[in-house]
């Protein structure tokens, strides 16, 4: 009995590990600003890959639930909306272009919980509706990578491009384009 009771909580630890790495990016972002770019691309990857293990636990155990996917649409939130957005937010020409970028950036969080409200008063089982906010935040952060490797954001049509990217993915995640599960 108290095995089923810890078997049933794990996918909602796991979710709230997930928040956390993305609190985590959050803060560090903050605090330590482009010197932590790496890091968090790494810790937001890395809650993807903990956000695919929660809802495969909580499918293949029978334990998925309401406040499951609350829990998991708050964290999913924080670690593909708000975390890839301040990501973005530390290239300097990013913010140089001003309210185009932020305008952009801002659409994206606003999407990203459009989506994830849509989400939770739906019944979708076998198919999403809309780009995932999982997808679109690990978008940005690969996005964000090739961007700190090369010179896209000095030449003048590449924060223009990105700002187009980021507006592309909100446009999909608000979208009624149905994506099919991949499991």
């Amino acid at each position: 009995m108290k095995d089923r009771v810890l078997l049933k909580q794990l996918p909602n630890l796991l979710t709230l590990l997930n928040m956390v790495l993305g609190l985590v990016v959050v803060l560090a972002l903050v605090w330590r600003g482009p010197g932590y770019r790496l890091g968090a691309c790494a810790l937001i990857l890395l809650a993807g890959g903990v956000d695919a293990l929660d809802g495969k636990l909580a499918r293949l155990w029978d334990v998925e639930s309401d406040f499951g996917k609350q829990l998991d649409s708050f964290a999913d939130l924080v670690s593909f909306g708000l975390a890839p957005v301040l990501l973005t937010l530390t290239h300097p020409e990013v913010r140089a272009l001003g309210w185009p970028s932020y305008a952009s950036l801002g659409l994206y969080v606003l999407a990203a919980a459009f989506r994830l409200a849509r989400f939770n008063l739906g019944d979708f089982r076998d198919y999403f509706l809309g780009l995932p906010i999982t997808a679109a935040g690990i978008i940005l952060v690969l996005v964000n990578l090739l961007l700190h490797y090369s010179p896209i954001l000095e030449l003048g049509w590449g924060v223009a491009a990105l700002s187009g990217l980021v507006l592309l993915l909100a446009a999909l995640m608000a979208s009624r384009v149905a994506v099919k599960r991949p499991w």
